[in-house]
């Protein structure tokens, strides 16, 4: 089970209504060295970093499993069920992205 569960995840008219801007391209770099160097749980930063470098949706993100992920392939297969898109996503993480999911 993904520790993330234990987030919040908020859904319906109230999430859609308190959806934040996307981040403009320039700041990325930015926004990922702020969360690098707050006292956030490391799951939480690697979590941030892996939902940047993939453009996943966040409870995409929060959901994932390392049933879902294949190491070796480089491979993040994302159930239809969990999706806001329907049938299954398999994502070739960039390998910043998938350095982030080595179990350590």
């Amino acid at each position: 089970m993904s520790p993330a569960t234990a987030l919040p995840n908020r859904t319906g008219d109230a999430q859609r209504a308190r959806r934040q801007a996307a981040l403009p391209l320039q700041d990325v770099a930015q926004a990922l060295a702020i969360v690098d160097h707050t006292d956030a749980w490391t799951g939480t930063k690697l979590a941030f970093r892996f939902l940047v470098l993939t453009a996943a949706r966040s409870g995409e993100v929060r959901g994932a499993t390392w049933a879902e992920v294949d190491i070796n392939e480089r491979l993040w297969m994302i159930p239809g069920t969990r999706m806001k898109a329907g049938p299954v996503a398999t994502l070739t993480p960039v390998p910043l992205a998938a350095a982030t999911t080595r179990p350590h």
